[in-house]
């Protein structure tokens, strides 16, 4: 290698370091198409293999797409891996057929199965896998999201490493490829739809780039790929915030809610819009109609929204304001499950309600300053059951006449799509307590009561349901 090349090398070994590419055991495989950015790779990491002593492989995928010219540069990277004695497996994959079959688009048919096959590749060597991404990449993939609408992650620089995703030539710019290249005689493939100008980033490679640097000189791309960089360092700091803001937002979760504290949540959009991201991603919902304008939106209208008004979100994803909390929840009916209760004997409430411990303790305990979610009830020794909410249920509340259930649960501000998941604590045939919100007036302990029935209710669930309504203590006589 000459004076340039050994420089180039250094850079990137020190990349490779810097960002903790990879491990000293790891196995690097190289994904290989026959373009100059994949075969520069390729020939970076032999040198960098011999200086490092880590395992090289290398891995080509067919996408059967462009006939001879496909099977060409399968041929060509077969024979680069001979020559270089480099372990290769190639991957004939029917992108077209696959396309038409799940009813998806060529392109992202085709980015799912890579990502498959990269996956198994890493898994089987226990490697990485290394993208031939370059700085023109970065700058390219800005001005993309920069044109159709982004936030500051679409203008964020590539990422040097995402879990098993390497880009080991990132720093290194097309035009210093070429030379390396040429310099030593290696020649590539040309990909022909690079040329073609139906896909946008080739008229943002072909056209729009060096239209720029021909009226604001190379420097501007230079300073726009250094922009990227800020942005994505930028965006880790913003990360630590949102962290922190989070941790103080955040009540609970359990299977198909997430509870936020509503004055931490519906501060400013674009709070909100970090949250809602956040919340989406746990409910299992994907983002792809996620957009500045949808959460500015949704923002306006949970602000003036009234308490238990349902305001949709997306993809049966709906939010709702309740006490001090601001709730999302998916479609899933939350509701209790009916089941027999035995002293002594923990119970799991289903949908990730939490659990429930019950035992029998002396009535002359201590029974003041106890949580909503604990109870302690006059036992006759009958049996004892939970139950979920059902219309036409009555309850009697302490110190008040027997009442239709549901406007009991209205009185006391339980939220709609709650009051079928609490569960309902019945002693024979009468209702004794209203998990979270009352004992009835009918098991309250007296200077009569024998025995006394505790009931503990622990979970996430009770976090979220705290701060939904505002609660009135068990009492006692």
């Amino acid at each position: 290698m000459n004076d340039d090349d050994s420089k180039i090398l250094e850079q990137i070994e020190k990349f490779t370091f810097q960002h903790n590419l990879w491990d000293a055991d790891d196995t690097v495989i190289a994904a290989v198409s026959g373009g100059s950015d994949s075969v520069f790779m390729l020939m970076i990491l032999r040198e960098l293999s011999k200086m490092q002593s880590f395992d090289l492989r290398a891995i080509h995928i067919n996408h059967l797409l462009r006939g001879e010219e496909s099977d060409g540069d399968e041929i060509f990277v077969a024979d680069l891996c001979k020559k270089w004695k480099i372990p290769l497996n190639i991957y004939r994959v029917n992108i077209a057929d696959l396309s038409e079959k799940f009813h998806l688009g060529i392109e992202e048919t085709a980015r799912n199965r890579r990502l498959k096959i990269f996956a198994d590749e890493s898994k089987k060597y226990n490697g990485v896998i290394a993208l031939a991404h370059t700085a023109d990449d970065i700058v390219e993939t800005f001005l993309f999201n920069l044109i159709r609408g982004t936030g500051i992650r679409g203008l964020s620089a590539i990422e040097p490493k995402r879990n098993r995703i390497v880009r080991p030539i990132l720093p290194i710019w097309r035009e210093q490829i070429i030379a390396v290249l040429r310099s030593h005689n290696i020649y590539w493939r040309e990909d022909s739809s690079n040329l073609e100008l139906k896909y946008s980033r080739n008229h943002i490679r072909n056209e729009l780039v060096p239209f720029i640097k021909l009226h604001f000189g190379k420097d501007s791309i230079e300073h726009i790929e250094s922009a990227s960089e800020m942005i994505r360092t930028t965006k880790y700091a913003l990360q630590r915030c949102f962290r922190m803001r989070h941790r103080i937002a955040f009540i609970g979760e359990c299977d198909g809610i997430v509870s936020f504290q509503t004055d931490e949540t519906l501060t400013d959009p674009f709070t909100f819009g970090e949250l809602l991201r956040q919340v989406l991603i746990r409910l299992g919902i994907g983002l792809k109609r996620f957009s500045k304008e949808r959460v500015e939106r949704l923002f306006n209208a949970l602000l003036i929204a009234r308490p238990n008004n349902r305001i949709t979100i997306y993809s049966g994803v709906f939010a709702v304001k309740t006490g001090d909390s601001l709730i999302f929840a998916d479609h899933r009916p939350i509701q209790i499950v009916s089941q027999n209760v035995y002293v002594d004997e923990p119970i799991s409430l289903d949908g990730g309600l939490g659990e429930m411990k019950i035992e029998i303790v002396s009535p002359n305990n201590d029974f003041g300053n106890i949580s909503p979610f604990e109870a302690y009830l006059g036992y006759d020794g009958q049996e004892m059951s939970i139950r979920p909410y059902r219309n036409g249920m009555y309850f009697k509340p302490l110190s008040n006449v027997s009442m239709r259930l549901s406007k009991f649960l209205k009185n006391r501000g339980v939220p709609a799509i709650f009051r079928k998941a609490l569960p309902l604590f019945f002693i024979g045939k009468k209702l004794a307590w209203v998990g979270g919100v009352e004992i009835s007036e009918q098991f309250k302990i007296d200077n009569n009561t024998k025995n006394v029935v505790h009931i503990k209710w622990d979970g996430s669930f009770t976090k979220i349901l705290s701060k939904s309504i505002k609660h009135s203590k068990n009492r006692k006589k």
